[in-house]
């Protein structure tokens, strides 16, 4: 199924400034096939053609904010120098994971670093306003080409 749809915009003041997609306009797309957020797919998937929603909030796609992220450490137990970390230094852990240092305090003798697991845009969301223009069967498989002209179909 793919739809048709009308001005999807952010005009939530507390949600992603910068949409990392067109937001004026029509656009239309392959329902639950990806390329948009899932919350767009799942809020068209409940609508019915000359629908409008305004104001429903969606997922901005980084996932929702994890408290078990969050933790703290003593830096000067680490093998760093300390004074070249800042509020905002992403660190790389020994594990591979990445984390932001979101406050540094000093604790008597102990030099104390929150650090956080969550990507920056964690819990940040959306607030839209869609209008479904169509709905029409889509194409049971798609044939493109890639960048050496080798048809591909999928």
């Amino acid at each position: 199924t793919s739809g048709t749809l009308q001005r999807f915009q952010s005009t939530d003041p507390n949600s992603i400034v910068e949409p990392h997609f067109d937001t004026s306009g029509t656009l239309q797309l392959r329902l639950n096939h990806g390329n948009y957020l899932p919350g767009l797919h799942n809020l068209l998937a409940t609508m019915t053609p000359g629908e409008t929603i305004t104001g429903s909030t969606i997922d901005a796609g980084y996932g929702s904010y994890n408290t078990q992220l969050v933790f703290q450490i003593d830096a000067t137990q680490l093998q760093v120098d300390t004074s070249l970390v800042k509020v905002g230094t992403m660190l790389a852990m020994g594990n591979g994971m990445e984390v932001r240092v979101t406050k540094i305090e000093e604790d008597g003798e102990k030099l104390m670093w929150t650090l956080d697991g969550n990507h920056p845009l964690a819990g940040a969301s959306y607030e839209v306003d869609v209008r479904l223009d169509d709905v029409e069967e889509a194409p049971s498989h798609w044939e493109y080409y890639d960048g050496d002209d080798e048809k591909k179909s999928s």
